[in-house]
């Protein structure tokens, strides 16, 4: 039986469940009229709990019918007897407006190879009910199938709009059929024709787990992720994915390949002058603004950071590639934080690690530019990537931290 039933009218053409039970309740009608109208409500919310009690008590029973033909699919694999298939199609003389007798009759079209009925059939149903879901899919995947792109993107994006919260669903289908020769070709074209809903699929499929070989192809091949002055939101959730299991290194190479022409960074910092250097983050710099505070570059360039001292929060942070050794972390900073119980500090640590390399809290900050600094060292072993953050920490008392920081630096303490 499908796990998504749609919401609205019923199947008998507008007479719920809910509103025969109101009837019966408030209309003082005689008892027969009353007890019939409950029955059929009854009967009607049995059929979608139980179908087959449903069926035993009133096997005429439109609903009962139409429940009792998509419990044998969802129990014989697509398959529907004959005579459930007919029973629910006859639910049609009772029910003129339902959908669902055309959609068991396309799913039962499609058991038996003809494609072309099944198609048809599946059209009509979504003209009844346009949010019908399972038609939608099957309805996308005959387009996919076929090469017919246009008419794909116009299914894949409503499916997206009706179940936004279970499109998770959908990703190991678009996956499937991205690894079809014919499928995939049909999906590269759709993504390519359709920019946002392109970018909307890579980002669902990256944060899915789809593998980063094929997300990086679809990518490729629909145009997506080839400016690096504005990465895609799947190039951060991919990189993010990869930093989360530890492969740091597999992460950073696919960052830097997405430069291209760019080349790859100088010094250990990336835009250390907050210029607005192309690429994603984390690698890049990955910058907050919520209702704790907000970080973001500026004119002259500048990082320009609010602090609201409410909740702690990270308002900016990077992740480093550093060898072992002996580092000095240095910057010049002006602007209003005092810096006495709510602060903000400048984090190190190793990615993983809970145990901060370093910290740097920034105190008596005043229109007068001063320079802090820090010396840390990275171990030989254990920290393949080292987190650079700027963190917010609330104290007993909000107290806003306005801050401007510039020539941020980290060197080997040995080259000073």
């Amino acid at each position: 039986m499908r796990s998504v039933r749609r919401k609205g009218r019923g199947a008998s053409g507008g007479w719920t469940g809910g509103r025969l039970i109101r009837l019966a309740v408030t209309i003082p009608l005689a008892a027969f009229v009353g007890w019939w109208a409950f029955r059929i409500a009854a009967v009607n919310a049995l059929a979608r709990a139980n179908p087959p009690a449903a069926f035993a008590i009133a096997p005429d029973n439109p609903v009962a019918a139409i429940e009792m033909a998509f419990l044998q699919i969802g129990l014989r694999n697509g398959q529907i007897r004959p005579a459930d298939r007919d029973r629910a199609l006859h639910a049609l003389d009772k029910a003129a407006l339902a959908d669902e007798p055309f959609l068991i009759a396309a799913l039962a079209a499609a058991a038996d190879k003809q494609k072309a009925r099944s198609e048809a059939l599946l059209v009509e149903t979504r003209r009844r009910n346009p949010r019908e879901r399972m038609a939608r899919l099957l309805l996308l995947n005959q387009y996919l199938s076929t090469g017919r792109s246009d008419e794909a993107g116009t299914e894949l994006a409503a499916i997206l709009r009706l179940v936004p919260e279970a499109s998770a669903a959908l990703v190991p289908q678009m996956t499937q059929l991205a690894s079809d020769p014919v499928g995939g070709r049909g999906l590269t074209v759709l993504l390519a024709r359709n920019p946002k809903l392109r970018d909307t699929v890579l980002e669902r499929l990256a944060t899915a787990g789809a593998p980063p070989d094929l997300l990086l192809r679809l990518a490729s091949e629909s145009g997506s992720g080839r400016d690096p002055s504005h990465p895609a939101g799947w190039q951060q959730i991919l990189l993010e994915r990869l930093i989360g299991k530890g492969d740091i290194a597999h992460a950073r190479q696919l960052w830097l390949a997405s430069l291209g022409s760019s080349g790859p960074p100088a010094g250990t910092v990336y835009d250390n002058g907050f210029r607005g250097a192309p690429g994603a983050a984390p690698f890049n710099w990955d910058l907050v603004s919520n209702g704790d505070g907000a970080a973001e570059r500026v004119t002259p360039p500048a990082l320009q950071i609010a602090y609201y001292g409410r909740n702690n929060s990270v308002l900016a942070r990077q992740l480093l590639v550093l060898s072992p050794g002996a580092y000095r972390l240095q910057f010049r900073a002006d602007g209003s934080a005092k810096g006495d119980g709510t602060h903000l500090q400048w984090a190190l640590a190793c990615a993983g690690a809970q145990a901060p390399l370093a910290l740097l809290p920034l105190k008596d900050i005043a229109a007068a530019p001063r320079t802090l600094a820090v010396t840390f060292a990275v171990p030989a072993s254990g920290c393949p990537g080292v987190w650079l953050r700027l963190e917010g920490v609330a104290g007993d008392v909000a107290a806003e931290q306005d801050v401007r920081v510039t020539d941020l630096q980290i060197a080997p303490e040995k080259a000073r």
